[in-house]
């Protein structure tokens, strides 16, 4: 099958469809589906707007497809992960801050805020969800892994719903099955991966470096406060 084709759209095409405010498939004749226009003034602030790519890939998730990221534990999986959420911590500056009305860690050389791009946290609570699928090989210390767990499943529950991808899934008849079969093999709509990969490590620090990063006051004869283990060097 013929992967999906892209179409550009000028930014007058862009505009007309925001003023008239038409509900049209930003598709061109013989293609299957085409790149939508995204206004940057009706996203959440991110300085790495700049990095979006928007492109149409089919995801094929059917259930006997492998890849790096799934299957049991071994030392290419974990290898295939580590990459995959490299890297943890971005500094941002000021301005940034302001424009999303919060306020964070400052780093000690004046160079800016720790921060992190939250797709990272979610690829986070996805690996951690597999760990615990895979707890006992793990061999998990972290006291209240629970409620960690919980805390990754809602995360990414409300981020799919925020999300919403309209994408369609269809579906079809296999051998001995009653019932329609889901396809996983489904044309969506993706931000390129490595153009958000390239930006996060040409703003990235080590968000573990004692020099950039201290408690103004930590005292670690008390207790943590979540009874988290953080051995584990992830954001």
């Amino acid at each position: 099958m013929s992967s999906p084709s892209t179409t550009d759209f000028s930014d007058s095409d862009s505009q007309s469809l925001l003023q008239n405010g038409e509900d049209k498939s930003l598709t061109k004749k013989g293609d299957t589906c085409a790149s939508a226009y995204r206004d940057p003034n009706s996203q959440a602030y991110t300085p790495a707007w700049k990095a979006l790519k928007w492109e149409t890939k089919r995801l094929n998730n059917q259930l006997n497809v492998s890849n790096p990221y799934k299957g049991p534990p071994s030392p290419a999986f974990e290898k295939a992960w580590d990459e995959l959420l490299d890297p943890k911590a971005i500094k941002v500056d000021k301005q940034t801050l302001e424009n999303i009305n919060h306020t964070s860690v400052p780093l000690l050389d004046g160079s800016g805020y720790m921060a992190a791009l939250d797709v990272f946290h979610q690829l986070h609570c996805l690996r951690w969800v597999r760990i615990y699928l895979h707890r006992d090989h793990y061999e998990i210390k972290e006291k209240n892994f629970g409620q960690h767990i919980d805390h990754c499943l809602e995360n990414l529950r409300q981020y799919v719903m925020c999300k919403a991808d309209l994408s369609i899934n269809t579906f079809e008849w296999i051998p001995n099955y009653s019932r329609p079969w889901p396809n996983f093999d489904v044309v969506h709509e993706c931000a390129n991966w490595d153009s958000i990969k390239e930006w996060a490590r040409a703003n990235s620090f080590d968000g573990f470096d004692n020099t950039l990063i201290q408690h103004p006051d930590y005292h670690p004869e008390l207790p943590d406060p979540f009874s988290y283990d953080d051995g584990s060097n992830e954001v």
